[in-house]
């Protein structure tokens, strides 16, 4: 296995001091001659250098412009290093940990700081340990090359810790910090046990490449509760202060003072409550109190994480960067929808009302599909210009059954326990409160500027919380869409609905362009609609260029073979994509190829000209590039197919292997392709990429022909294999000698 390479950055703090032979005084330590200082790191299967922070940090004044230049330091060395080492003062190394597990988003290496008690340059150092060990972990790998511990973390004293999870106990034992609410990732004894199960997976993202942000705000104050604290005392804390969020320190389990002065200050209490302005503070812009025990629970009781927590809501509000969504979805759990398993096929012209709603079509159904799409729209309705919304759960039966028996059947019992069944949230506005389906949530995230589809879930009452006080702070989400009794999206102002059945419309268009179209499969849901077809008539022209980039790499097509190219249409008014127009290869029946990335146009648009002035609208743009996708996909073919023949693969098994890993595709489905790579080409036989590629292109036809995977699945799978295609630093990455194991393979 490859050495790993570490870089240590040394930013301050006792682990970083020695002693002065000549004046006795402690002075700092110079890092680049570790190994002379600790020869037993020469055992260790690692590369290290080291680079340091100047002047070092005295640890109690850390600011967050230190923690920029450290985020900064990680960046720029990223690619180099496949692990970093951050040598940290005690007193605030827990905020420090906890800041960059914020800042340092799409993180896929170990980033590991450590210090100790006792200098470096003392005989009987803590540092020394830590510092070793913390080397060790921040190099370890999987047996396939990837990282063990591939999130910020802690270590000290035999163990390794969660970065935000943890909390300073000691300033004079050794084993000077805890995880309260979090298991340890590793613990240390004559071996390295790690807790895998507890540990962040090894699973980049193709689309989020690692990045930093920079922004945090420090108009941040921590009021911790006590008996008799006055009316004029949190006031010159608030008021004064000039705070734009507050990190309230309750008492037990949230509890806090009932006095009137206090709950008019306030409007947070024990039970879900949605935060507001506080309304006898006049003056106090974007403010919100957040009860820091009600948001973390049962995850945190230290402030640490708590004020970071702010620090990034409070950013969030302001200015509308997204690294709080990383730290939540990365370090704490990812929402999984609760969705029903089985489908629920209904008659194009039935009304609908299901929130499983999910029609397939096959060959020649276009027209039911189109059918069965209107029908969608005409059961949808807009309503614009709101002012005002409040998010609030609906998590179990028993509080549909409650609402259902209170609200004077405002909402019908059904629609209640399906809500509480999948979403599990309501929203009010205007002094209406409807439920809200599952696909509003990724609207309602784009709305608030968080990327991905999840935020944490302790209980929906805390999500809730977390998302109107997002929602009270963006002041863009004045436009819901409701569907078929529920509300489907939340959208900003910039949002340009563009009708599904007009986005279908213009591709009918593309007959134009590639003669007459066969409807292959598609499927209309409440938040996606996908239509795939095929086009014979240009199969000629594809075949011919096909057969000829072949031929000057000194191959042939099999006999009788004709490639066809399809095209899948997949649009949503849901979410911010308002259509793709994707371009397949289909090599075989139900074999096809991804190649190109086709053309894409979005709901949020950047203003965008023609060539008199006039801003194109969405569809227009749509209609214009939908009229290039046939000259696109001779230059994508043209292009792709001969760097993919002239891209060597040494080891195909292992490379096959590793992109089904990247891609998340489980053994269950790729196993038996592997083994076809392993009889056509052992290792160390070679062949080209483009030969590996088309055979992991053949798993979604082996996954079909098993009746799996469906819907929304496949879709992720077929573009998690194009990405593949338009990454070229992944075709080799997995070239690699040895055994590549089918490990952290997601089987879903």
């Amino acid at each position: 296995m490859k050495r790993s390479s570490i870089l240590i950055i040394y930013t301050g703090g006792t682990i970083g001091m020695k002693t002065d032979e000549a004046t006795g005084a402690l002075v700092p330590f110079d890092f680049s001659g570790i190994y002379e200082e600790f020869p037993s790191l020469k055992r260790l299967k690692v590369d290290i250098e080291a680079i340091s922070i100047t002047p070092a940090i005295d640890s109690s004044n850390v600011s967050v412009e230190n923690w920029v230049v450290m985020a900064r330091m990680i960046r720029d060395n990223y690619a180099k290093y496949d692990g970093f080492v951050i040598l940290h003062g005690t007193d605030t190394m827990s905020y420090s940990a906890s800041a960059l597990s914020f800042m340092l988003e799409n993180l896929a290496k170990p980033v590991i700081f450590t210090g100790s008690q006792i200098p470096i340059g003392i005989l009987r150092t803590d540092g020394r340990e830590n510092l070793i060990t913390a080397i060790e972990i921040a190099g370890a790998k999987t047996e396939d090359g990837a990282p063990l511990v591939p999130e910020v973390a802690l270590y000290f004293q035999n163990h390794l810790f969660r970065g935000n999870r943890t909390t300073k106990l000691s300033a004079e034992a050794l084993n000077a910090f805890a995880s309260f609410n979090y298991t340890p990732l590793a613990e240390v004894g004559v071996n390295i046990q790690y807790n895998h199960s507890a540990i962040a997976p090894y699973a980049p993202d193709f689309s989020d490449e690692f990045r930093i942000s920079e922004t945090m705000t420090d108009d941040i104050v921590v009021v911790k509760l006590f008996p008799g604290i006055r009316p004029a005392t949190l006031r010159a804390m608030l008021l004064d202060s000039g705070a734009r969020g507050v990190v309230l320190e309750t008492y037990g389990a949230g509890n806090a003072p009932t006095s009137e002065w206090f709950v008019r200050s306030k409007d947070v209490c024990t039970t879900p409550h949605h935060p507001t302005t506080v309304p006898n503070l006049a003056g106090v812009s974007d403010f919100f109190i957040f009860n820091s025990i009600n948001i973390i629970t049962p995850y945190f009781k230290d402030s640490y994480t708590c004020i970071l927590s702010v620090r990034f809501f409070t950013d969030l509000l302001c200015y509308r960067n997204n690294c709080l969504f990383y730290f939540v979805r990365k370090n704490i759990k990812i929402l999984k929808c609760k969705k029903r398993k089985e489908e629920i096929i209904m008659a194009a012209t039935q009304k609908i009302t299901e929130d499983s709603y999910y029609l397939n079509f096959g060959k020649g159904e276009y027209l039911d599909l189109k059918k069965a799409q209107t029908d969608l729209e005409d059961n949808t309705s807009w309503e614009r210009d709101i002012k005002k919304m409040v998010i609030t759960p609906m998590d179990t039966p028993m509080e549909a059954e409650i609402y259902f028996n209170i609200s004077g059947h405002t909402i019908p019992k059904e629609i209640l326990l399906d809500t509480a069944d999948n979403c599990g949230l309501m929203i009010n506005y205007d002094d209406k409160e409807e439920c809200l389906r599952d696909c509003a949530m990724p609207s309602l995230l784009s709305t608030v500027s968080i990327r991905g589809e999840g935020l944490f879930r302790p209980e929906k009452s805390q999500q809730a919380i977390a998302l109107t006080a997002l929602l009270t702070g963006c002041r863009e989400h004045s436009t819901i869409m409701r569907r078929a009794g529920k509300v489907a999206a939340i959208v900003s102002p910039k949002y340009e609905h563009m009708p599904i059945t007009d986005l279908l419309n213009i591709t009918d268009d593309l007959d134009q362009y590639l003669g007459d179209p066969e409807f292959i499969s598609g499927c209309v849901s409440h938040s996606l609609t996908v239509a795939k077809f095929q086009y014979p008539d240009a199969a000629q022209t594809v075949t011919d260029t096909y057969r000829t980039i072949l031929a000057a790499h000194g191959r042939t097509l099999a006999p009788g073979q004709v490639i066809i190219p399809v095209v899948e249409f997949r649009s949503s008014d849901t979410t911010g994509e308002a259509a793709k127009l994707l371009t397949y290869l289909q090599l075989s029946p139900g074999h096809l190829m991804p190649i190109g990335e086709g053309v894409r146009v979005s709901h949020v648009m950047p203003y965008e000209f023609d060539e008199f002035g006039n801003r194109l609208s969405g569809i227009r743009k749509f209609r214009q590039e939908a009229q290039l996708l046939y000259s696109q996909l001779d230059y994508d073919i043209k292009e792709l197919v001969p760097a993919m023949l002239e891209t060597s693969i040494e080891y195909p098994a292992n490379t096959f292997v590793g992109l089904c890993k990247k891609a998340q595709i489980p053994q269950k489905w790729g196993g038996q392709v592997e083994e076809e790579i392993r009889n056509d080409w052992p290792n160390g036989s070679g062949c080209t990429f483009l030969d590996v590629y088309e055979h992991l292109t053949s798993i979604t036809k082996k996954a079909l022909e098993e009746n799996s995977p469906h819907g929304t699945r496949l879709l992720d799978l077929e573009e998690a294999i194009a990405r593949i295609a338009h990454n070229r630093a992944l075709w080799t990455k997995y070239d690699l000698p040895g055994t590549v194991a089918w490990v952290q393979a997601v089987n879903k």
